[in-house]
């Protein structure tokens, strides 16, 4: 059977749970008529606040039982004897660590357990669905104003390409993985495609277990340290890394992935031969520039690479939006410089490119056609950005150049960083 086969079927056979039938359950049906509270007030609630927005449902206000705050992520803050004074509220408990003891609390107090929200089967794969790093990539991105039948549309018109890049994938699990990945995007809001989807190919999952086990490290300089995927950059069943090897990483970001490339060779006891990073964005620039370690033959650019060299339009870390929102657009708020990276390297050999450029991967592969065709360095390509990266980009590189095999993982504990892996 043909993939895009596979896809349309699993649209019929796959039982579907819709994420606010899921979490409301019967009281979806009064959701937009009784007013809503959020009780507990921290990285739970914010999410969740997020998440309910994106449905056009407000919460009235974050509830804690000894406030000390009088707001919280633009929410009034009230206490607990000012939410249980409230006619008919429904509450939303947004506290995973203190869930059961909210629920007894507003028990005892005479709440009917009706007008209590808190699935009982809230895991930390099905909580992550709703985080908003999440959010950015499956509400924003997957959850379009286009229908899924405008999707389907898409696809049939593209079927030759998306069979193509089946057949070129190296092993099983990257065929079954990119099959996966597109159902889930086409069915976004499904809460049981996508804790499939992560369950079975989350490579941090996998790994580490469940991610309510990972603090990642953290940094006097940074508000979150660095995420669990970056690992797997060097460190997977596909590439074998090196010694002496020159490295390029496309989108560094605030250095994390560099603090994982670093961490990689001094575990492996391997040197590299030079490194070259590529970061438009000023904010996170400044704290590459302060926390990754100084090394020698590293080289930044204030720049990001497209398929030509001039001026581009970029939406910058500071612009309100969505977190993962930053990058090229033509409603960027600043204008940055870009280059080929064809250009940029003036026919140096480069051994290994990782690239994680939002929304505009695609035209920065082009502009390293020169490069990866030449050189033939190992790759590790995010493909998960636009929701048509997942085959545009594998597409683009088999065209460039023929002779890689193509892998594809899945790295991260949410829906964001599924990777595309070449190698000859």
């Amino acid at each position: 059977m043909k993939p895009i086969d596979i896809i349309f079927n699993y649209q019929k056979k796959v039982e579907k749970k819709h994420v606010l039938a899921y979490f409301f359950g019967h009281k979806l049906k009064d959701v937009h008529d009784q007013d809503v509270y959020l009780f507990g007030a921290g990285s739970l609630g914010e999410d969740l606040k997020l998440f309910l927005n994106s449905f056009d449902i407000y919460p009235k206000a974050f509830c804690v039982t000894e406030p000390k705050n009088e707001q919280f992520c633009g929410l009034p803050i009230i206490s607990s004897e000012e939410l249980l004074s409230i006619k008919n509220p429904l509450i939303v408990i947004s506290s995973k660590s203190y869930a059961t003891n909210i629920k007894l609390f507003l028990i005892n107090n005479n709440v009917p357990e009706e007008n209590i929200v808190y699935p009982t089967d809230f895991d930390d794969i099905r909580m992550s669905y709703f985080t908003k790093i999440n959010a950015g990539t499956v509400i924003r991105k997957f959850g379009v104003a286009d229908s899924a039948d405008s999707k389907y549309d898409y696809l049939r018109a593209h079927q030759d390409k998306i069979n193509r890049v089946y057949d070129i994938l190296a092993d099983d699990k990257s065929r079954k993985l990119f099959v996966s990945r597109l159902c889930t995007q086409l069915n976004w809001d499904c809460i049981n495609c996508y804790t499939s989807f992560i369950r079975e190919f989350s490579e941090s999952i996998r790994l580490f277990g469940s991610f309510q086990g990972y603090l990642p490290p953290a940094h006097e300089l940074l508000n979150l340290g660095d995420g669990i995927e970056n690992f797997f950059y060097y460190n997977n069943d596909v590439i074998k890394m090196e010694d002496n090897q020159t490295y390029v990483d496309v989108g560094a970001y605030n250095g994390d992935s560099i603090r994982a490339l670093l961490q990689t060779l001094r575990t492996k006891k391997l040197n590299y031969k030079e490194i070259i990073a590529f970061e438009p964005d000023f904010n996170t620039l400044q704290l590459l520039r302060k926390t990754v370690p100084r090394v020698d033959n590293f080289t930044i650019y204030q720049m990001g690479l497209s398929d030509f060299s001039g001026k581009h339009k970029f939406k910058s870390s500071a612009a309100p939006g969505l977190p993962g929102s930053a990058g090229l657009s033509i409603h960027g708020d600043v204008e940055i410089d870009v280059i080929k990276l064809d250009e940029c390297l003036d026919g140096k050999q480069v051994d290994f490119i990782k690239m994680d450029a939002p929304h505009g991967g695609q035209a920065a592969i082009k502009g390293a056609a020169e490069t990866i065709s030449r050189y033939s360095p190992k790759l590790a390509f995010g493909a998960y950005h636009d929701w048509n990266e997942v085959f545009e980009i594998p597409f683009l590189i088999s065209q460039i150049n023929p002779s890689y095999k193509l892998y594809m993982r899945h790295t991260a504990f949410l829906i964001c960083e599924t990777e595309l892996f070449a190698v000859r």
